[in-house]
């Protein structure tokens, strides 16, 4: 028995030996981030969450990675989509993590570590223009544009749930997963790709965007849906508006009516400007006067003062 506890007590002198001369600690990493390990000057591994052990004098930590998902809204603007210049906001969810991103390719990995997050976050600007001008490209070549007409009806295609901007999301996503990937990011595929608004010409706002109501849209473009003329004006507005949904409200004694865009807003009722009749005075009895008495007079007081008993 006491073979065996000086052993031991041996041991752990040892482990404790070995623990300070490599300079043994402990760090705990939270959920969510990731820690870039460098050994001695080169990258070595991504480690956490959770307890992490780190060799003191050889090992450091780089930097920290966040790795949670975050949303993402980003405008692309120049873009020439059926036959408009205009520009897109984008929303998209994402997260950074390398090491998904490099596969079981270690170079790869060691290549996406030394990028920080505010590196790889400008880099993604980059690369989503990119992917978003390459689909546009793709679409524009798929679904030619109609036959122009009036500036109206070259807008509508472009408005969000349109059969062009709904291939537009699909071709963005497709483009924008590999390019995500090449920095270090990966795409969330339960949050889909949308599109939060849209901008319109500079030119085009200035010259149409204070006289356009439902009831101008209304008479150029009388086959068009109440919901379709709603995101019309929103666009002209600079609104994001990227679904229109109605709402109902029940009531057992309640009746539904469609809105009219052409039927003017009720007049507020203003008051009646007649003039009326003044108050008559009131009549003042010999009774009412019994209530004041005289007040003896000081030097300067009005010789009327009265005073109330």
């Amino acid at each position: 028995m006491f073979e065996f506890i000086l052993a031991m007590g041996i041991l752990l002198l040892m482990l404790w030996f070995v623990f300070g001369l490599l300079g043994v600690r402990f760090k705990t990493v939270p959920e969510g981030e990731r820690l870039v390990i460098f050994r001695m000057g080169r990258f070595n591994r991504l480690a956490g969450p959770g307890l992490v052990i780190l060799l003191g004098r050889f090992e450091t930590i780089e930097r920290t990675i966040k790795g949670r998902e975050e949303l993402v809204e980003l405008l692309v603007d120049g873009l020439s989509f059926n036959n408009l210049f205009l520009g897109y906001t984008f929303s998209f969810w994402r997260r950074n993590d390398p090491e998904a991103a490099a596969g079981k390719d270690r170079t790869r990995l060691a290549e996406l570590a030394l990028f920080s997050d505010d590196e790889r976050h400008a880099q993604m600007k980059s690369k989503v223009r990119e992917a978003v001008m390459n689909s546009v490209a793709r679409v524009n070549r798929e679904l030619p544009p109609p036959k122009a007409g009036s500036i109206f009806e070259q807008i509508i295609p472009v408005l969000p749930g349109q059969p062009a901007t709904e291939r537009l999301l699909e071709v963005v996503t497709e483009e924008l997963e590999p390019a995500l990937r090449s920095i270090g990011m990966i795409l969330s595929k339960r949050h889909p790709v949308k599109i939060k608004g849209l901008k319109l010409p500079d030119m085009l706002v200035q010259n149409f965007g204070r006289t356009i109501n439902l009831s101008v849209l209304r008479e150029q473009l009388p086959n068009a849906s109440p919901d379709l003329l709603a995101q019309l004006v929103a666009s002209f507005e600079g609104t994001e508006l990227p679904n229109i949904r109605k709402v109902v409200v029940e009531h057992p004694n309640a009746r539904t009516a469609a809105p009219r865009a052409e039927e003017p807003a009720a007049e507020r009722q203003q008051p009646s400007s007649e003039a009326k009749p003044a108050p008559s005075a009131p009549s003042i009895r010999p009774e009412d006067w019994r209530v004041l008495k005289r007040v003896p007079r000081a030097e300067g007081d009005s010789p009327t003062s009265l005073h109330v008993a």
